[in-house]
């Protein structure tokens, strides 16, 4: 759907390789409006997904430190005047602290911004900011699963009026159908390395799958500030010859297409893009269940999901898909055709600029 009065300015940190960060990219090629930037709020010119955006998106750099300084605002603040832009979208934390108050100042007249996560690591001063800086000058707070939707409203305190359910949304791929045989097994998880993917149970649930005498290699793709202490468990329980730690790969859904089970071990989320990327490709799934997940996916339908922080669970569940290939590629069908019918990018981008249009034509109307 074109929306032609829409000049539209998503703001975000960087471009890393992480969830958010990815339907950021997505979104903005996907949306068909008369102007569409994308501004990050970095010096940094190698984000790994900047080559992901389409050629009729403008990048524009914008560094600013994450410290409060009215400076970086005012500045925020004459870009957007001079773009004249009517929508200012921003993502996660900081970036809507900037540009919030910067979109006010410049007097755009539709901000949204888009919460990604849970964020267990607020402050007192953080909520402060939330209640009286941020949200006070939004017209739509966009929460990506349900459970941060009720975490802002419950414990941020932020208005229900101005909180929204929008799910993550990827582009189409192609199913792929999983032929187990007598092999090694495929495992996949992907995902930076910090407290809230819970490696660490991954790994103790890759020991037990070893204990199981079951043929696999579990290959972890991303990195982050846990990794050197998930590669010290690896060697110390001896799985080195079956735990690859891979890195930062710039293309997740070609790993997805070798594996033949994709393993998220979370003890937090809110909802993962990389659930839907496994989805979109047909790949089985076992993952905690948490957060945004379960809205995601249907236990026993469109996965096997376990509670979280139990390894056992864990093992139990790939090892009853590795044993069952007929019950593996029922569950990854499923879990594709449900992708494609609620969770595509199209969908989710034209509903987001319903959002825009209807807001921005409300105001003109009561101008």
């Amino acid at each position: 759907m074109q929306y032609d009065k829409l000049r539209i300015c998503h703001v975000i940190g960087s471009l890393r390789i992480g969830g958010a960060e990815k339907l950021y990219v997505h979104l903005l090629n996907e949306i068909d409006v008369d102007l569409k930037d994308a501004l990050l709020l970095t010096s940094n010119k190698n984000g790994k997904l900047l080559n992901e955006l389409s050629a009729n998106v403008n990048i524009h750099y914008q560094p600013v430190k994450f410290l409060f300084s009215p400076y970086y605002i005012i500045k925020l603040a004459m870009y957007f005047r001079k773009k004249e832009f009517n929508v200012v979208h921003a993502h996660m934390f900081w970036a809507s602290f900037y540009a919030v108050l910067a979109a006010k100042l410049a007097g755009i007249p539709v901000v949204f911004t888009t919460e990604h996560g849970m964020n267990p690591w607020k402050k007192q001063w953080h909520y402060f900011i939330e209640h009286y800086l941020i949200t006070p000058f939004s017209d739509m707070r966009i929460c990506v699963s349900k459970d941060i939707l009720e975490n802002r409203h419950n414990k941020d305190r932020l208005p229900i009026n101005k909180l929204h359910f929008i799910p993550n949304g990827i582009s189409k791929n192609k199913y792929k159908p999983r032929h187990y045989s007598k092999g090694v097994i495929k495992l996949l998880a992907a995902g930076r390395f910090i407290e809230a993917k819970d490696y660490e149970t991954l790994i103790d649930a890759a020991k037990k799958l070893q204990k199981k005498n079951i043929d696999f290699i579990l290959n972890i793709v991303g990195d982050g500030e846990l990794f050197p202490v998930i590669s010290n468990k690896v060697s110390e329980y001896g799985l080195s010859d079956v735990v690859k730690l891979q890195g930062v790969q710039s293309n997740v859904i070609d790993w997805m297409y070798d594996a033949d089970i994709f393993v998220m071990s979370s003890k937090r989320e809110g909802q993962p893009i990389v659930i839907l990327e496994a989805m979109s490709t047909g790949l089985p799934i076992v993952s905690t269940s948490v957060g945004g997940i379960p809205d995601t996916l249907e236990n026993n339908k469109d996965a096997l999901l376990v509670k979280s922080e139990n390894a056992e669970l864990l093992a139990n569940a790939i090892n009853k898909l590795v044993n069952n290939n007929e019950l593996a590629n029922k569950l990854g069908y499923s879990a594709y055709n449900k992708m494609i019918e609620n969770f595509s990018i199209n969908a989710i981008s034209t509903k987001l600029c319903s959002m825009y249009f209807k807001v921005l034509s409300e105001k003109k109307t009561n101008v």
